[in-house]
């Protein structure tokens, strides 16, 4: 027979269970993801090859960027200011969008802007190989041939011709030089 012994307080059958509050996990949680969400930014100008069809490779330090917005490609539409091609996750083209929206329904600057950005946006998906479709109007737009750079610009990168990019990068890199001092700091 076996000998059972009662306890006068209870003992839990998960004692580590009971030292985790569920709300803090929750909190704890949502602290990592606005973390890497702040994190998260494109940097960096790789190069790489572009192929016949349009297909290019993207860098994986931007697919990883890309890929935390939960969707396995990119949107990507004609500069409005540059001779190149922007790119960017969900997020920043939702940002996009809604500021636009912002401007009133039936408001001429509203339409220009959804016709010359939304309109022109292409949504990217990467294949098995980590590579995407650049469509003709977009490699016509940017005057791309044989190898595209992939320029990081925080919240989203440019995607240019070699050549172009170091024109506009020798152009502009006195012009930055002179204006550091006046970049604001944000302290957050």
């Amino acid at each position: 027979m076996k000998k059972v012994i009662y306890f006068s307080h209870k003992i839990p059958h998960n004692p580590i269970q009971s030292q985790i509050n569920p709300i803090q996990v929750v909190l704890m949680i949502v602290l990592i993801v606005k973390f890497f969400e702040n994190v998260m930014i494109f940097l960096s100008t790789f190069i790489n090859k572009i192929d016949a069809k349009g297909r290019v490779s993207v860098p994986s330090s931007f697919r990883s960027v890309l890929e935390e917005s939960g969707f396995n490609g990119m949107i990507c539409y004609p500069s409005p200011v540059l001779n190149s091609v922007e790119g960017c996750g969900f997020n920043r083209i939702k940002k996009l969008s809604d500021t636009i929206d912002a401007l009133g329904p039936f408001s001429t600057e509203r339409s220009a802007f959804s016709t010359s950005l939304l309109a022109d946006s292409h949504q990217l998906s990467f294949d098995t190989e980590g590579r995407v479709i650049l469509p003709n109007k977009l490699i016509e737009f940017a005057s791309i041939k044989e190898r595209v750079s992939f320029v990081g610009m925080g919240e989203t990168f440019q995607m240019w011709d070699p050549d172009k990019y170091s024109e506009f990068q020798n152009k502009t890199f006195k012009q930055s030089q002179e204006s550091l001092a006046s970049l604001k700091w944000n302290n957050d």
